[in-house]
Parts: C-alpha cells; sequence; structure tokens
C-alpha cells in the first residue's frame, strides 16, 4: 500500500469517518461557513462576500464582512482539522484501522502499517475522500 493514503493501488472502502469534536473547538466556534460545505461551496461564499463587501459603505458592517471573508479564506487555507480533534475511523476489513485516532500536533493521524496520513489544510467535506 502506498504510503499516506488508505487504499492506495486498491479501493479500501471506508465504513464510518466521523470527525469529533477536540483540540481545535475552539476555532470550530469560529468556523464560518456551513460544516461540511465542499471547497466548491465555500469558495462561492467567499467571492459572493467580496462582491458585497466592495459596496457596503456602513463601517460596522463592512468590518463584519471582512472578518466573514478572512475566516473563510483562512479555513480554505488552513482545513478543518486540528491538532487534538478525534477521527472517529472503521475501516472494511481492517481491524487495525477501527477506532478514534488523535490528530497529532503536526496535523496527521497515525495508522498502523502505514506512514503518517496528512489532515492539514484538509476541510470537513473532503476527510473521508483524503484519508
Amino acid at each position: 500500500m502506498a504510503p499516506g493514503r488508505l487504499g492506495s493501488g486498491s479501493r479500501v472502502p471506508v465504513l464510518a469517518l466521523v470527525l469529533l469534536f477536540g483540540g481545535g473547538l475552539e476555532l470550530q466556534a469560529q468556523m464560518v461557513g456551513p460544516r461540511m460545505a465542499s471547497r466548491a461551496e465555500l469558495n462561492t461564499m467567499l467571492d459572493s462576500l467580496q462582491n458585497v463587501a466592495i459596496d457596503e459603505r456602513d463601517g460596522d458592517a463592512r468590518r463584519d464582512l471582512q472578518n466573514r471573508i478572512s475566516g473563510l479564506a483562512y479555513r480554505l487555507q488552513q482545513g478543518d482539522i486540528w491538532p487534538g480533534d478525534i477521527i472517529d475511523l472503521s475501516v472494511s476489513g481492517e481491524t487495525k484501522w477501527v477506532g478514534q485516532f488523535t490528530v497529532t500536533p503536526g496535523r496527521q493521524i497515525e495508522l498502523e502499517d502505514i506512514d503518517a496520513l496528512s489532515l492539514e489544510g484538509v476541510l470537513y467535506s473532503e476527510a473521508e475522500e483524503s484519508i
């Protein structure tokens, strides 16, 4: 199996992948946009907010828009998964890859027999495909 991905070279079905709140909880409270939004949806939302902000004359409303724009841009760049978050994983036929795995300070999960899986920059909506 190739390092860094489950099922590389052959399809290994992921039966369940649940992202539980962990160390990144303070960031969860600040999340801009729907939790399971795709990258395309978040980019569309970002473009829309940027267009609205251009014409906004009210200072408070404009600051609010700029904060939301910054939050979306940060989320798109950095992803949603942070050290301390817990991934509840179940891979069909692989008992060693069943259970809860804590995201490391390097924003990875470590699974037996393969290299650590990086989750840096990964959105919640991309997690299952990324793993």
